[in-house]
C-alpha cells in the first residue's frame, strides 16, 4: 500500500512533538484508591533488624525480607528520613520468589537519589536467572543473559527486558527500552514503571509520564518491539526463573554497583494509573508543574522540557503564568539563554525541588547553538586531538595526515607489549613528535595478552612495570612519555569492592614507587577508571596526597554516551574542586573518549571535541575499531575521510574559545565550538549533529575588537560529511561564501538541510566590499544523498546499525546473487556529469571461526536506466557494516533516473547510501583543480590579514613576509601545476618547500624518523601593485595529504595557491617498472595475481636482507625523486599461544593488523625502513610514495626486509610488490608549455567518456584492477569538465572563491596576458586603419563621379 508523502510528514511531525509538551488545556486529576502492594520496603527504624529489612505489608514473614549486602546500610536523610544507602560496594538482596503472585500486570515504584558518579548502565533494580557479578560479559559472552533490570540512565537504554529461563544460555527475547528523559542525579526523584501482559508499558518520573524514545538495537533482537518484549516477560516459566533479585547490583562485572540513596521500594501485581502513581508518590513531595500559560494560551506540562513553538521570539516574564500541580508549591523562574527560561518548583514540604526548561522554538531557526563571543574561556589548546593506538607504525598514518590535526596527547602500548601487534609507543614516538605531540602515554598493562588482562599477581606485574621503565627511560623522547600504570581498575583486577584500602590504593602506591625507583623523573598517569567516580576520586586524592603518590597526569575515561555528555560539566567541576581543596594543579587527560558509533562521524564527534576543548583538558579518541586509522579519521595511510576534516578545521582554529549554549536540541544533538582571534582578525566555529534546519549564532560579535560596531561580516562555510571508515574525502563542499548581516550585534549562520552525521566549519572575517547576500542566494554545488534503506529492494533487506556508525542508522545487506538488487530512483536538477559515490560494505570471510580481516574482492554491476554502465570493485571493509566508497562519473539528463546495483560474484554485499554531486556538463571531462586561500593557511606572525587591494579572492590576503604552510589534499599521485596569486612592491624570489620524511635505518625502536623541508620550486616574481598570478612550477604530489610551505623574505601580498592536475605530463615523465622485471635475489619469487599490474607480483621478501629485489633506474638529472610503490599486504595479527590459551588467543573486538615493512637502499647508501599499511585483502593493491635521491645515469634501488624487529619473535616479511614508479620531485617545463599552460588534451572522442571512474581509471594500457583506485590518474578525457568544487576561475557563478575583479587576472599568467593584450591591440589598430582607408577610397571615388 502506498502512503502519501504528506501523510508520512504529518505522522513524523506528530511523533517529533510527542516528545515535548504540546498545547492543551490543563486537566484536573481525581483521586483513585491505591491497591495494596505485594512488597514495600520503607527502611523505617522498626523495619530494620541488623541486615534484614522487613516487608511492611507482611512484617512477620521472614521469607519476604530484604537483606543488606556488602557495605549497604540504612542512614538518615534530611529529605526522606530513614533510607537505603549504597556506596558502590554493596546492594540489597530481594526475595527469590519476588514474582510468585505476578500474573498479568506489574508496577514498580521507588524513590531514587542516584549519585552523579553512578555508571549509566549500573543496575538500580535487577532480576536475573543466574547469579550476578561473576562474568564480565555474562554466561553468553556478549551481554545477552536473561535479565529484567532498570539502569541508572544516560546510556543507550534504560530498561532491559531480556526474557528467558535458561541460566546457561542467552535470553529468548531481548528488548532494551530507552526513555526520552533520564533519571536525575544527586536529587530525589520518584520513579515508577507500569506494564501488563497485553504489552502496555508506561514510565513516570515524579508523576509525569515519560515517553519511550525507542529501543537500543545493539541490546535487542532484530525486529524487537516494546509490546512484544513486555508480553514475553509475563510468560509464567520466565517469571519463575527470575530468582536472583537485587537492588543496586549488576549482572555483569563490566558494570559497577549503583551509588546513591533509595527509599520506598514497592512492587504491585496491578498496573497503576497515572493518578495512582501521584498518590503513591505523595502530594507533599510534589514539585511538578501542571500547566504553563504563555501569551494567554495554556499548555499542559507533561515533560520537564516545555517547548513552545513561536515566531515571536522568547516571551517576556510578564507574558508567562505558571501553575504547579500542588497549589502550595513555590515557583522561581530565571533567564537561561536567548530563547529559554529555567523554572524551579519547590514541593510544599520544602524537601524536593524540580527544574523545568521553558524553551521557545522558532521553526525558522531549528536547532540552535549559540556562542557568546565576549565570554572567553581560554586559549585554544587543541586538547581533543589525541588518539588511543591511532598510529600503528612509523608514518602509518603519515605525518602529513597527522600534523594538521595538532595532536596533543596520545596513548600507545609499551615496548614489547602483547595486547596488540602494532602501536609500540617507542616505535611511533618520532611520528608523533614530528606532528608536535605534547604527551605520549604508555598503557603499561598492555604488556599482557588478554582482554580483560590476565592477573598473575601484583608482584609479577611490578616486574613487568620495572622492565618497561628500564627500556623506556633511555629513549630519545622519554621527556614526553608518561606511564599509565593501571587501566580501568574498577572493572579489571580491582572490581568486586577492591578499589579501596587493602586493594587498589595499596597497589597504586606499590607500582607508583616501582616506577619512581627505576626513573625518578618519570611521569605517572592515573588512576584511569572507566568513568568518573566522584566518591572514589575523593578517596584516591586524599590517599595520594597523604602518601605522596599523586599522579603527574590525572586520567579517566568518558565512554558512556549521553551520560558522559550530560554530566560532563559536573565531572570537571567536582574534580577541580578537589584540586583546589588539596592545592594541586594536575593536567587532566581523558585518554579514552567517544562511543563505538561515534568515530568516523563528524556530526557526532563535534560534541565530544567541543566539550574537551572548552574544558581545557586533553583527550584521546577511543580505540574501538582499527589501530592504523587515527581512530577512523584516516581512510588510508595518507588519505582523509570525512571526519578528518572536522579535526583539521579544529586544528586551524586559533585565539580564545568562548562559552556555548544550545536549545531546541538534545544532549546528543547539535553542539559546537567557537573562538575569537583579534590578532588575526577572525572568528571560527565548528558545529553539527542535528537534522534539518540548524542555526549557529555568534552572540555579541560586535563587542569584539575585530568586529566592533560592524553591520556585516564575511563568512565562508564549509561542510564535511560521513564517508564511512574507508571512504576518502578530498575536498569538503563550500556551503556559502559572502557577506552576511549582523543584526542586533549577533551573526546568524543557518543551514537548511543539515544531516546529523555532518559537521560545519565557518571562518568569519571582516566584511569585504561585496554586497550582503542571503544564505539561500548562494549558488552552491548541487549534491544529494540517497539512503539504501529507502531504495527498492529485491532479495536484500534492511539491517540496523551495529558496532560502528551507519548513515541514518540503517543499511541494506543480503545482496548475494545476481537476482538480488537495490534500485535507487534519483532526480537531478539539470543535464550534466555527476560524481557518484557508492558506499558499500564487504565483510571478510571467517578464518577458523573468527573475522581476521582476510578480505576478498566483491563485484557490483551498476545499471543506469536499465543499461549496463560499469562493474564496481568492492574492496574489503572487514565488517559488513563498515563502509568504503567507490567513485565514478555518470552522465544524466535533467529529471528522474534509476541506478540499479546487483552482485556479480555471489559474495554478500551491503549498501549504506549513494551520494550524487554535480560535476559539469555532459561529455565534458573533469579537471582536477584545487584552490587554497592564503588567509586560511597556517602563517607566521610576519603576516596580517589585509583587504586594501581590490582584486583579492576570498576574505582578503596576507600582507607581510615569512612562511605560509598549506595542507594540500589531492586525489591522484602525479604532477600538478602550482600557481600563486601575489602582489609585490619589488622583484623578489618566493620559495616553495615540501615536507618529506626520512625513514629510520632499521626497525629498531631506537632508530629515528625525521622530517625536513625540501626546496621544490622557486618563483621569480615581478613588482606588481595588483594581485596577479605566477606559475611555472610542476610539482609531484602524493594522493592524499601533502604539506607545502611558501616562503617570502620580502614584503608580499599573498592571496592564494592554486593547483591543477597534469595527467599528460605525469604519464610522460614517470618511469614505470613492473616488480617482476626487477632483479630478484635470495628466496624472492614472482607469483601470479590477476588483480596486479601485468597479472604478477613479487613475494617472499623477508627473514633477512638476503632476500629481495633490485631496480635499475636511469635518469638524466641528479636530485630529489619520488619512488611510488604499488604493494599488497594483508597480514593478520599473529595468534598468540600461552598456557591459558594453548589453541591461541586473539583480541575479542579490536581489528588487529600488521603493517609490513621493508628496507629501501639507493645506490648502497643508508637504508630507509618503510612501513606499508594493511590492504585488508591479498587482492587489493595500494600505493605508498617514498622520497629518494638519485644520481644522473644508472641507479640501483634495493629492497629487502632485515627482520630487525620481530613482534613476539615472528618472522617478518615485506609486502608483495606489484609495480614501481620513479618521478622527479619537481619540474621546470617552460619550453614545452609556453606561458606555463597545461598540455593540450588528446581528442576526447578517442575513448568513451561515459562510465569513467575517477578512482579506478588507470593510465593507458593498464588493467583497471591493478592499482589502488584513489592513486590512479584519470584518462585524458577526464580533464575538460569541472570538478564539483574545483571551478574554472574565470567563471564567477561556479567559483565562490574568486571575486569578479579577480576573474581575468587569475585566468592567465601575467606574461601571457600581456602578450594577448598586445596582439589584441594590434588587430584592433589594423581593423581601424583598414576601415579608414576604405572610407577614404569610397569618398575619393564619389568625388570623381
Amino acid at each position: 500500500m502506498k502512503i502519501p508523502r504528506s501523510m508520512l510528514i504529518f505522522v513524523s511531525v506528530l511523533f517529533l512533538f510527542s516528545q515535548y509538551s504540546v498545547p492543551t488545556l490543563a486537566e484536573s486529576t481525581s483521586e483513585t484508591p491505591i491497591p495494596q502492594p505485594l512488597y514495600h520496603w520503607g527502611f523505617e527504624e522498626e523495619d530494620v533488624n541488623g541486615t534484614l529489612v522487613s516487608n511492611q505489608i507482611n512484617q512477620h514473614d521472614t521469607r519476604e525480607v530484604a537483606e543488606l549486602q556488602g557495605d549497604a546500610s540504612v542512614v538518615q536523610d534530611d529529605v526522606k528520613g530513614d533510607v537505603l544507602y549504597l556506596n558502590g560496594e554493596g546492594w540489597l538482596s530481594l526475595p527469590s520468589d519476588l514474582y510468585k503472585e505476578v500474573e498479568d500486570a506489574l508496577t514498580l515504584s521507588m524513590w531514587v537519589n542516584i549519585d552523579q558518579s553512578t555508571g549509566n548502565y549500573s543496575r538500580i533494580f535487577s532480576s536475573t536467572v543466574t547469579e550476578k557479578y561473576i562474568h564480565f560479559q555474562g554466561v553468553t559472552g556478549n551481554w545477552s543473559d536473561p535479565e529484567f533490570s532498570i539502569a541508572a540512565g544516560g546510556g543507550d537504554y534504560n530498561h532491559l527486558i531480556h526474557s528467558g529461563s535458561n541460566p546457561a544460555g542467552a535470553a529468548d527475547y531481548r528488548v532494551a527500552v530507552s526513555w526520552t528523559e533520564q533519571p536525575l542525579r544527586n536529587q530525589w526523584q520518584h520513579l515508577a514503571i507500569t506494564m501488563n501482559s497485553d504489552g502496555d508499558y508506561h514510565v513516570y518520573l515524579d508523576g509525569i509520564e515519560v515517553p519511550v524514545a525507542g529501543i537500543d538495537d545493539k541490546a535487542s533482537v532484530g525486529g524487537a518491539t516494546v509490546i512484544d518484549g513486555v508480553q514475553q516477560f509475563f510468560d509464567p516459566d520466565r517469571l519463575a526463573a527470575l530468582v536472583h533479585n537485587d537492588f543496586g547490583r549488576p549482572l555483569y562485572t563490566s558494570d559497577d554497583h549503583a551509588i546513591g540513596y533509595f527509599d520506598d521500594i514497592q512492587l504491585f501485581n496491578v498496573e497503576l494509573t497515572s493518578e495512582q502513581i501521584s498518590e503513591v508518590m505523595g502530594l507533599e513531595y510534589d514539585s511538578s508543574l501542571k500547566s504553563v500559560t504563555v501569551r494567554g494560551e495554556a499548555y499542559k506540562v507533561n515533560q520537564r522540557h516545555i517547548l513552545i513553538e513561536t515566531t515571536q521570539g522568547r516571551a517576556n516574564l510578564d507574558e508567562i503564568e505558571i501553575e504547579p500541580t500542588s497549589p502550595d508549591a513555590q515557583i522561581e523562574i530565571k533567564s537561561r539563554d536567548l530563547m529559554s527560561y529555567e523554572i524551579r518548583v519547590t514541593s510544599p514540604n520544602q524537601l524536593k525541588q524540580s527544574t523545568y526548561i521553558l524553551s521557545f522554538f522558532d521553526p525558522t531557526q531549528g536547532a540552535v547553538v549559540s556562542f557568546d563571543m565576549t565570554s572567553t574561556i581560554g586559549e585554544m589548546m587543541h586538547g581533543a586531538s589525541g588518539f588511543l593506538y591511532g598510529v600503528a607504525e612509523p608514518n602509518v598514518p603519515t605525518v602529513d595526515l597527522l600534523s594538521p590535526l595538532k595532536p596533543q596527547s596520545v596513548e600507545q602500548k609499551p615496548p614489547e607489549g602483547l595486547q596488540h601487534p602494532t602501536g609500540d609507543a617507542l616505535r611511533v614516538a618520532d611520528t608523533y613528535d614530528e606532528a608536535g605531540i605534547k604527551y605520549i602515554q604508555l598503557a603499561v598493562p598492555d604488556m599482557y595478552v588478554e582482554w580483560p588482562y590476565e592477573y598473575i599477581g601484583l608482584d609479577h606485574y611490578e616486574g613487568l612495570v620495572r622492565e618497561v621503565v628500564k627500556r623506556t627511560k633511555a629513549h630519545h623522547h622519554n621527556d614526553k612519555i608518561s606511564y599509565v600504570i593501571f587501566n580501568e581498575p574498577n572493572g579489571i583486577w580491582f572490581n568486586n569492592g577492591y578499589l579501596g584500602t587493602n586493594g587498589f590504593l595499596e597497589a597504586w602506591e606499590k607500582i607508583y614507587h616501582a616506577v619512581r625507583e627505576e626513573d625518578p623523573d618519570a611521569l605517572i598517569a592515573g588512576p584511569n577508571l572507566s568513568h568518573y567516580d566522584q566518591n572514589f576520586h575523593e578517596d584516591f586524592i586524599e590517599f595520594a596526597v597523604q602518601n605522596d603518590v599523586v599522579p603527574d597526569q590525572f586520567t579517566w575515561h568518558e565512554l558512556s554516551g549521553n551520560h558522559s555528555l550530560l554530566n560532563w560539566d559536573h565531572h570537571f567541576a567536582h574534580f577541580r574542586g578537589l584540586m583546589e581543596e588539596y592545592d594541586l594543579d594536575l593536567p587532566i587527560v581523558i585518554n579514552e573518549y567517544s562511543n563505538a558509533e561515534d568515530p568516523g562521524a563528524p556530526g557526532r564527534l563535534v560534541r565530544w571535541l567541543s566539550r574537551i576543548e572548552n574544558s581545557k583538558v586533553y583527550g584521546s579518541l577511543a580505540y574501538w575499531h582499527a589501530a592504523n586509522s587515527l581512530n577512523e579519521l584516516a581512510a588510508d595511510a595518507n588519505k582523509p575521510n570525512g571526519a578528518w576534516w572536522l579535526y583539521k578545521w579544529y586544528g586551524d582554529m586559533t585565539g580564545k574559545t568562548v562559552e556555548v549554549s544550545t536549545y531546541n536540541t538534545e544532549v546528543d544533538g547539535l553542539y559546537g565550538l567557537a573562538s575569537i582571534d583579534d590578532e588575526r582578525r577572525k572568528a571560527y566555529t565548528v558545529f553539527g549533529g542535528d537534522d534539518g534546519v540548524i542555526t549557529a549564532i555568534l552572540e555579541n560579535i560586535t563587542e569584539t575588537e575585530t568586529f566592533k560596531d560592524a553591520t556585516s561580516a564575511h563568512v565562508k562555510l564549509y561542510r564535511t560529511k560521513y564517508t564511512g571508515f574507508f571512504g576518502s574525502h578530498e575536498k569538503p563542499i563550500v556551503e556559502f561564501e559572502g557577506n552576511l548581516p549582523i543584526v542586533d550585534g549577533h551573526l546568524s549562520i543557518q543551514v537548511e538541510d543539515a544531516f546529523n552525521l555532518d559537521a560545519f566549519h565557518a571562518i568569519v572575517s571582516p566584511a569585504t566590499g561585496d554586497p550582503i547576500i542571503g544564505l539561500q542566494d548562494y549558488d552552491k554545488v548541487w549534491t544529494k544523498t540517497y539512503e539504501a534503506e529507502d531504495a527498492m529492494l529485491n532479495g536484500a533487506y534492511v539491517a540496523n546499525q551495529g558496532w560502528g556508525v551507519v548513515s541514518n542508522g540503517k543499511f541494506v545487506r543480503g545482496l548475494t546473487s545476481t537476482d538480488d538488487h537495490v534500485s535507487f530512483n534519483v532526480t537531478v536538477p539539470k543535464d550534466g556529469r555527476y560524481l557518484l559515490e557508492v558506499f558499500y560494505g564487504n565483510e571478510a570471510p571467517s578464518t577458523n571461526g573468527r573475522n581476521r580481516a582476510q578480505g576478498v574482492l566483491n563485484k557490483l554491476l551498476l545499471k543506469v536506466d536499465g543499461q549496463d554502465h560499469d562493474i564496481l570493485t568492492n574492496h574489503s571493509t572487514v565488517n559488513i557494516n563498515n563502509f568504503a566508497s567507490e567513485k565514478l562519473y555518470v552522465d544524466l539528463t535533467e529529471g528522474s533516473h534509476t541506478l540499479k546495483f546487483s552482485v556479480q560474484n555471489g559474495r554478500e554485499a551491503a549498501l549504506d547510501k549513494i551520494d550524487l554531486t554535480y560535476a559539469g556538463e555532459i561529455d565534458q571531462e573533469v579537471i582536477k583543480k584545487y584552490e587554497y586561500e592564503a588567509e586560511e593557511a597556517s602563517y607566521s606572525n610576519g603576516f596580517v590579514l589585509s583587504q586594501a587591494k581590490g582584486n583579492f579572492s576570498g576574505a582578503g590576503y596576507l600582507q607581510g613576509s615569512g612562511e605560509t604552510q598549506f595542507t594540500i589534499v589531492v586525489e591522484y599521485n602525479g604532477y600538478y601545476d602550482l600557481e600563486l596569486g601575489y602582489a609585490s612592491d619589488a622583484n623578489q624570489k618566493i620559495n616553495l618547500q615540501k615536507r618529506i620524511v626520512n625513514y629510520p635505518a632499521d626497525a629498531n625502536a631506537a632508530s629515528t624518523l625525521t622530517t625536513e623541508w625540501s626546496q621544490i620550486a622557486s618563483y621569480d616574481v615581478k613588482a606588481s601593485s595588483e594581485i596577479a598570478p605566477v606559475s611555472g612550477a610542476k610539482v609531484y604530489l602524493t594522493a592524499g595529504a601533502n604539506t607545502l610551505k611558501v616562503v617570502s623574505e620580502k614584503e608580499v601580498s599573498f592571496d592564494y595557491l592554486s593547483l591543477t592536475y597534469m595527467s599528460d605530463l605525469t604519464s610522460i615523465k614517470v618511469i614505470e617498472i613492473e616488480a617482476e622485471d626487477a632483479e630478484l635475489f635470495g628466496q624472492a619469487i614472482v607469483t601470479e595475481n590477476e588483480n596486479a599490474s601485468g597479472g604478477k607480483i613479487v613475494t617472499e621478501i623477508g627473514e633477512s636482507d638476503q632476500n629481495g629485489l633490485t631496480l635499475k633506474v636511469n635518469v638524466e638529472e641528479a636530485g630529489a625523486y619520488k619512488l611510488s610503490i604499488d604493494y599488497i599486504n594483508n597480514e593478520p595479527a599473529p595468534v598468540i599461544y600461552t598456557d591459558n590459551h594453548p589453541n591461541g588467543y586473539l583480541h575479542p573486538y579490536n581489528t588487529d593488523l600488521v603493517e609490513r615493512y621493508a628496507q629501501i637502499v639507493v645506490n648502497g647508501g643508508t637504508a630507509q625502513t618503510v612501513y606499508f599499511k594493511n590492504t585488508l585483502s591479498w587482492d587489493t593493491v595500494k600505493n605508498h610514495v617514498v622520497d629518494i635521491e638519485l644520481n644522473a645515469g644508472e641507479n640501483k634501488i634495493t629492497i629487502y626486509n632485515d627482520n630487525s624487529y620481530r613482534f613476539n619473535n615472528n618472522i617478518q616479511y615485506a609486502p608483495h610488490f606489484d609495480k614501481f614508479e620513479i618521478a622527479k620531485s619537481s619540474l621546470e617545463i617552460k619550453d614545452e608549455y609556453p606561458g606555463d599552460e597545461p598540455p593540450v588534451d588528446e581528442d576526447p572522442d578517442t575513448e568513451d567518456p561515459v562510465g569513467e571512474d575517477p578512482d579506478d581509471e588507470p593510465p593507458v594500457d593498464e588493467d583497471p584492477d591493478t592499482e589502488d583506485p584513489d592513486d590512479e590518474p584519470p584518462s585524458d578525457d577526464d580533464r575538460d569538465t569541472e570538478d564539483p568544487d574545483e571551478k574554472d576561475p574565470s567563471d564567477k557563478t561556479n567559483d565562490p572563491d574568486i571575486s569578479d575583479e579577480d576573474n581575468d587576472e587569475k585566468t592567465l599568467p601575467i606574461t601571457a596576458t600581456t602578450m594577448f593584450n598586445a596582439l589584441l591591440l594590434g588587430v584592433v589598430l589594423m581593423l581601424i586603419s583598414f576601415t579608414i582607408l576604405l572610407v577614404k577610397s569610397r569618398n575619393k571615388k564619389t568625388d570623381i563621379k
